[in-house]
């Protein structure tokens, strides 16, 4: 009996470091992945690093340069073919779309895990599906068929030269960790394209402990880098506020390093250490995964620099920059007539970062006004109004992002009948990426509970009971 030739369940080309870990991710649940890269050297590292886990069997690698290397890749991997790309945003995006039309074949798949703009998504999402109506009275509703692929009866090509291709923008958080354990995942476009590679997502994504899979389908479109756009926003606005804390606990409490490493490990509720040390009424209602790695890094000593005992915090130069979500998400907070001050604040303060010589300068000619020191007697009940400010402004920034994508939804017609599970959105951020946090469960009850009883989406996070008494409760220290 001749052997069973090998064949991927899916095909993944871009093999940085989050392609090589999202691959092997996905090979070490059970999966065979191809993999290819325009570079060899890449596509040798990641099938080096599989024989070391002992997935060599999951995972084949495929070098572009080869004489039909692209071809023998795509030829490797089941019907209909599923290839994720990670490649950088942008131009080399739209090229290797055109080196995948090149070789796919009708009703393959292709899916974008990169940071993209939701506008891009579906620009190629029309352009590799590759077809028109027969007939312009055709329906809307009516160019799919029930269990949504493309209803060839009354679609024709476009180029015939080329494949109609089903398309996703999917978005993924937490990094070259998450890309390797478990990253959180936001796929939206084509529900037939993610049909087809659900039980390998759900597989691959992050697994909360109580059970909760970081995967969710968002809707058509570019509804899932969308919505990896505003997770961005809002992370960026979290950051801003955990560094004015330290700010504050720093030049106004008068902390060194390694107490505002423990207040941070008390307001994460950290096993072994006293919760009043986060301040008075401190019950770790901030536990996050940045609020956790934030008390590590204050008490982080240089360890870079031989022979210094310096905390490397300090060593870090202030200038900052963006990589455009956080941008993004503000410029469509004026698209949609919402509010974000939070996160707006948050870019602003990124921008004047970056202007480091122009800082020094306007030090020199502004003088800071001086500062005075809280009394040790009444540090502990400040470091818990800190506290309550912070859990606020937290709230503030998680709403506007809320309030932001149920407007898309509603602007786009993702939720044409106000329904729409944007608490379902929340659930999904729990684990695998830099967001996640104790309050997520809270935010998901919140939409729950209200469309429960209301049979329609919250209109604000600050209109839940539980939030709105936690920005009441905190607004004196705040």
């Amino acid at each position: 009996m001749a052997e069973q030739k090998w064949q991927g369940d899916i095909g993944l080309y871009g093999l940085a470091v989050m392609g090589q870990n999202f691959a092997l991710n996905i090979a070490s649940k059970g999966f065979n992945i191809a993999v290819c890269n325009r570079s060899p050297s890449k596509v040798d590292a990641c099938v080096e690093r599989a024989k070391k886990e002992k997935l060599d069997d999951k995972l084949k690698g495929y070098k572009k340069s080869d004489t039909d290397g692209l071809k023998d890749f795509i030829q490797a991997i089941k019907k209909p073919r599923a290839v994720v790309i990670l490649v950088k945003a942008g131009k080399p995006v739209d090229s290797t779309i055109e080196l995948l039309r090149d070789v796919m074949e009708d009703g393959d798949i292709i899916i974008d895990g990169g940071n993209e703009w939701f506008e891009n998504t579906e620009r190629r999402e029309k352009l590799c599906k590759n077809l028109e109506k027969k007939d312009e009275n055709t329906k809307d509703e009516d160019v799919l068929k029930e269990d949504k692929t493309f209803n060839l009866d009354v679609l024709k090509k476009v180029d015939e030269s080329k494949p109609y291709l089903y398309y996703m923008g999917m978005g993924v958080s937490g990094g070259e960790t998450g890309a390797r354990f478990g990253p959180s995942l936001m796929p939206g476009g084509s529900l037939f394209a993610y049909r087809t590679v659900e039980k390998i997502v759900l597989a691959a994504a992050a697994k909360s402990d109580d059970g909760t899979v970081c995967c969710k389908y968002l809707g058509p479109g570019g509804s899932g880098n969308y919505i990896k756009m505003v997770h961005n926003g809002i992370e960026y606005g979290d950051m801003q506020l955990i560094a004015e804390a330290y700010d504050i606990l720093k030049n106004i409490v008068g902390y060194n390093n390694e107490q505002i490493g423990q207040v941070f490990d008390a307001w994460n509720g950290k096993k072994d250490v006293d919760l009043a040390k986060g301040g008075t009424g401190n019950t770790g209602q901030l536990k996050s995964y940045l609020i956790e790695i934030s008390g590590d890094i204050f008490k982080k000593k240089d360890d870079i620099v031989e022979g210094k005992e310096n905390y490397l915090v300090d060593q870090v130069y202030d200038k900052t920059g963006q990589k455009g979500t956080g941008r993004w998400t503000i410029q469509e907070a004026a698209e949609r007539g919402i509010a974000a001050p939070t996160i707006s604040a948050a870019l602003t303060a990124r921008n004047i970062s970056a202007l480091k010589s122009e800082r020094i300068v306007a030090s020199k000619r502004f003088k800071a006004p001086p500062i005075s020191l809280i009394p040790k007697d009444k540090q502990n009940d400040f470091v818990g109004q800190v506290r309550q400010a912070l859990y606020a402004s937290k709230i503030c920034s998680y709403t506007q992002g809320m309030n932001i994508i149920r407007q898309m939804a509603k602007d786009k017609g993702w939720d044409k009948d106000d329904t729409w599970d944007i608490g379902g959105i929340a659930s999904i951020w729990k684990e695998g990426c830099i967001i996640r946090a104790r309050f997520l469960d809270e935010i998901t009850d919140a939409y729950k509970t209200y469309q429960e009883k209301e049979k329609k989406v919250l209109p604000s996070l600050l209109m839940a009971d539980k939030f709105s008494k936690g920005v009441e409760d905190s607004e004196k220290a705040w």
